[in-house]
This record gives C-alpha cells, structure tokens and sequence, in this order.
C-alpha cells in the first residue's frame, strides 16, 4: 500500500527504529503530569473528530465498527469508553489492514460474548480482551497515520519549515497526529510492556520492530510536526531541542 512513498526521509522516521533519545523523550512525555496537559490541549479536536463519525466514515466500515463497539460495550464498558473517540480515524483507513484487525477481533469478541453468556468471564480473559482490542485500535491508527503522510506528501525530499507546515496542517493528516498521540498517552503500562516483543504491520524496507518501537517513533514524529500547527504538545520542543528533525538530517 505505501511503496515509492517509503523514500521520503519522513516516513522513514515515522517507521524505522526510535534513536535513545527518542524513546526517552517519549517516556518522559507520558508521565501523569505531562499526559494530563497535552491531552487536555488535545481533548476538544479529538472529540471534534469523534462527533464526525456519522458524516465521514463509509458505510461498510462503520458496520464493522459499530460491531466492534458493541460487543466490547457488553463485555468492557470502561474500555469501550477510552476507546470510542478513535471510531472516525479507525473508519477512514480501509483496505488491508483495516480489514485484518477489525474482523480477527470481532470474531474473538464474538467468542468471549458467547461465554460471557454462559458464565462471568475470568479475569484472565479481561485481561486478554483488553490487550486484544488495544492492539486492534493500535494497528489501525498506526498504519492509517502512516497512509496519511505519505498520501499528503509522497515525494517529500527534505523537512523544510514551509514541507513540514504543509504536511502538519494537511486535513488529511492533522487528524491522525492528534489521535495518534492521545492513544499512545492513554495506553495503559501494561499494554506497552506486552508490546514490547509484538511485532506487527513492519513496512515492507523496514527492520522487525517491535509495536512499543513503532509507536514511540510515530509517536515522536506526531509531536514534532504538531509543532507546526496551533496544537502544539506542551514541553515537547523544550525536550527535543529548537529543531527536533535534525534527526532526519543526521
């Protein structure tokens, strides 16, 4: 789905691996203090987002994921609540890989649904719904984001101030970096432990990354381009420097 794309220094750095420093300054940007005021700055443009679900998703995915909603509203309604917000940008992505994780986990919620029925399930099966359905969210958001970029910008061949306003501020990408970076500061400890050894959806030049790595490079990258519009992640230009893409030039 991404290929001559996979040229622009960007997307290299949204899909290979973090740098330490990267990775660090994730870790950092995730603590409770720092989490709560970015999404607070993040929190009215991703429920504008969510409330256009009904506007802009098409008709054979929103099925889908009405399904996927309501089966987790019976099984997990706190989890369904933390998840709900991403229904439009888990609806625009289509294809491939929208397909895979969203079928492949209805039918496992279909399965826990059934023996909910019969009996209360174990706290084993909770535990493996919740990392389930946050991988399913996950994979969609990550790959739709990095559909996005390159869609935007294929052939983008330097991060220039002007590039990267226009890529930032693009309506086809702004979206995906807010949503992006909510999920990542919401995902429970647990779940990123788990992922630290999942691999999942590699690009196709890319090295096997784990999805902690993938995320906490797309995660970065999210917040290094909101630089360049008015939702900008607070502290994150204090801890990455006064160009936080001098990576890409390195």
């Amino acid at each position: 789905m991404i290929t001559t794309a996979l040229n622009s220094q960007i997307l290299q750095v949204a899909s290979f691996k973090p740098s330490a420093t990267m990775t660090s300054l994730v870790q950092t940007m995730r603590t409770p203090e720092r989490t709560e005021a970015i999404v607070t700055i993040l929190g009215p443009a991703i429920k504008a987002d969510a409330e256009l679900f009904n506007f802009v998703v098409p008709e054979v995915n929103a099925t889908k994921i009405k399904r996927f909603y309501q089966a987790l509203q019976t099984l997990d309604p706190l989890l369904c609540r933390k998840l709900k917000p991403y229904r439009t940008c888990m609806g625009m992505v289509g294809g491939e890989c929208f397909e895979e994780a969203i079928a492949q986990t209805n039918e496992q919620l279909q399965r826990l649904l059934k023996e909910a029925k019969r009996h209360q399930l174990p706290q084993d099966k909770l535990t493996e719904l919740r990392a389930l359905c946050y991988q399913a969210v996950g994979t969609i958001i990550h790959f739709g984001y990095l559909v996005a970029l390159a869609n935007a910008f294929p052939h983008l061949p330097t991060a220039r101030p002007e590039d990267l306003t226009a890529l930032a501020q693009h309506r086809n990408v702004k979206p995906w970096l807010f949503s992006l970076v909510a999920f990542y500061l919401k995902l429970p400890s647990s779940i990123i432990t788990k992922w630290r050894t999942t691999t999942n959806h590699v690009l196709p030049t890319a090295p096997a990354l784990s999805m902690a790595e993938q995320f906490n490079a797309a995660f970065w990258l999210s917040c290094a381009l909101l630089e360049y519009t008015e939702l900008k992640v607070p502290g994150f230009k204090e801890l990455s420097g006064p160009n936080p893409f001098a990576v890409i030039d390195a």
